[in-house]
């Protein structure tokens, strides 16, 4: 796929120069800065997920009937209990 960017050109001029110098492309060199950035990303938005543990009905062995799990306050007034 086709797609015109705007780089600055300091920036243009350092990734021209690794070009040469790796014998690579503009294009692979483009590919692999998104793959990277991407991959990052994705991998803190994985650490940011934390663990909760609900609270759980000791008659039933389920979270308590009463809990609304689309309600994050709630949900965190339990857990801090």
């Amino acid at each position: 796929m086709k797609v015109t960017v705007q780089l600055d050109d300091a920036l243009l001029k350092q990734s021209e120069e690794m070009v040469v110098r790796e014998s690579t492309t503009l294009q692979a060199l483009i590919e692999e800065g998104l793959n990277l950035v991407l991959m990052h990303r994705e991998k803190l938005a994985l650490r940011k997920r934390i663990p909760v543990k609900l609270p759980v009905c000791s008659q039933s062995g389920g979270v308590y009937s009463d809990v609304q799990l689309n309600d994050g306050s709630e949900l965190n007034d339990l857990i801090e209990v």
